[in-house]
C-alpha cells in the first residue's frame, strides 16, 4: 500500500493535499482536483492522524507519516471550529545542486565569491585553492512551493562535500533528514525548533562555534538581528524568506532588521530568488534563479541606500555575467 500512495502522489505531481474530513482535495499544477479514487479510502485515516498529532503537539505546523510517506502539515481552524489540514509531501532525498538543474557557476559564486565578502574569518583567509569561504547571510527567496528549502539543503550538501565543517540546522518541522556520511567528516546537526525557540537555538550554535547555521525562516526582529550578528562575526547563515523578487526580499530583510540598511549591507553575502514552473513531476518543473552577490562596492552602496530599482538591475546583470562565464 505504501508504494501505491507514494506512486500515485508522485505521478500526479501534486503540491498539496487539503483534508477537512468532508471535501478532500489535491492541488495539481496550481488547481484543486478530487483526490484520486485509488487512494481516496486512505484520507479519513490520514485526517485522523493529523488531528491526533495536532492535539498532541499543540502546534499548527508539524510532520506526520503514513504508509511510508511523510508530510509537512499546517492546521487551519476554519469557521464553525472545523479543522482543515494542508499537507505537503516531504522528500526523503537531499538533492545535489546538479539534480536541481541550477547553474553550477551560480553555485560557485555562492560558495566562493571572487572578492572579499562580509564576515570572512581572519583565521581562514580565502586562497585560490579554497572553494568555500565562511561568513555572511545567504538569503533564499521565492514564493510558496518554489523549492526554497530544497535549495537550502542542496547548498548545505555541497558545502559538506567540500569542507569538514559543523552545520547546525533549526527547522520547524524538519522536512528532510541528512543521513549521508560525508568523506570530509562534515557533521550536520538538525534540531526541530519551534519558532519561539529559534533565538535560544541560535545562541547555543554561536557558543558551539558552528561553521554554518541554517534557520528555517526569519520571522521576527530579534532572530534577524542575531542572524546578522552571526554572519558579520564569520558564520555562514542560510535562511529562506517568502518574497516575489530580489528587491522584495531585501526590503523584507531590512524591515526585519528594524529598517537598518547598514546591517543589511554588513551581513548579506548573497540573495537568490528562484521560481519553479508548473509541471507534472519534479523532472519537468523548470527552475530559474536570479543571483545578487554582495561582493563589490557598487552593490553595497545600493544596499546602504536601499536603491531598489538599481538592486534589481544589478541582480539581473550579475546573473547574466556569471552564467556567461564572466565571474
Amino acid at each position: 500500500m505504501d508504494l501505491l500512495l507514494e506512486g500515485l502522489l508522485s505521478e500526479t505531481g501534486f503540491a498539496d493535499l487539503l483534508l477537512d474530513n468532508k471535501n478532500n482535495a489535491i492541488r495539481i499544477e496550481g488547481s484543486l482536483c478530487d483526490v484520486p479514487e485509488a487512494i481516496r479510502h486512505l484520507m479519513p485515516d490520514l485526517y485522523e492522524l493529523c488531528r491526533a498529532e495536532y492535539v498532541n503537539s499543540g502546534t499548527p505546523d508539524f510532520r506526520v507519516s503514513m504508509e511510508g510517506v511523510s508530510f509537512r502539515v499546517v492546521a487551519i481552524n476554519s469557521s464553525g471550529n472545523a479543522l482543515l489540514f494542508v499537507l505537503r509531501k516531504l522528500s526523503e532525498h537531499i538533492h545535489s545542486w546538479h539534480e536541481l538543474r541550477f547553474s553550477g557557476k551560480i553555485l560557485k559564486s555562492i560558495l566562493n565569491p571572487q572578492k572579499e565578502i562580509v564576515g570572512q574569518r581572519k583565521s581562514a583567509p580565502k586562497t585560490e585553492n579554497d572553494d568555500v569561504v565562511r561568513g555572511g547571510v545567504i538569503l533564499i527567496a521565492g514564493e510558496t512551493d518554489s523549492g526554497k528549502s530544497t535549495t537550502a539543503n542542496a547548498i548545505i550538501h555541497e558545502i559538506a562535500t567540500r569542507k569538514p565543517w559543523l552545520v547546525m540546522c533549526f527547522e520547524d518541522p524538519i522536512e528532510t533528514f541528512f543521513t549521508q556520511k560525508y568523506k570530509t567528516n562534515a557533521r550536520i546537526v538538525q534540531i526541530e525548533t519551534p519558532s519561539h525557540d529559534t533565538v535560544k537555538g541560535l545562541k547555543n550554535a554561536l557558543r558551539a562555534n558552528v561553521d554554518v547555521i541554517r534557520v528555517g525562516e526569519i520571522r521576527d526582529e530579534e532572530t534577524a538581528e542575531l542572524v546578522a550578528s552571526a554572519a558579520i562575526s564569520g558564520h555562514t547563515v542560510i535562511t529562506t524568506i517568502h518574497a516575489s523578487s530580489i528587491s522584495n526580499t531585501l526590503l523584507r530583510y531590512c524591515a526585519l532588521l528594524g529598517n537598518k540598511p547598514q546591517l543589511v549591507a554588513d551581513s548579506l553575502r548573497c540573495c537568490i530568488h528562484q521560481t519553479l514552473s508548473k509541471g507534472s513531476s519534479f523532472q519537468t518543473r523548470n527552475p530559474t534563479m536570479t543571483y545578487l552577490g554582495n561582493d563589490n562596492p557598487r552593490t553595497k552602496t545600493f544596499l546602504l541606500d536601499m536603491k531598489i530599482a538599481q538592486l534589481n538591475q544589478e541582480a539581473l546583470n550579475q546573473t547574466q555575467t556569471i552564467i556567461n562565464g564572466g565571474h
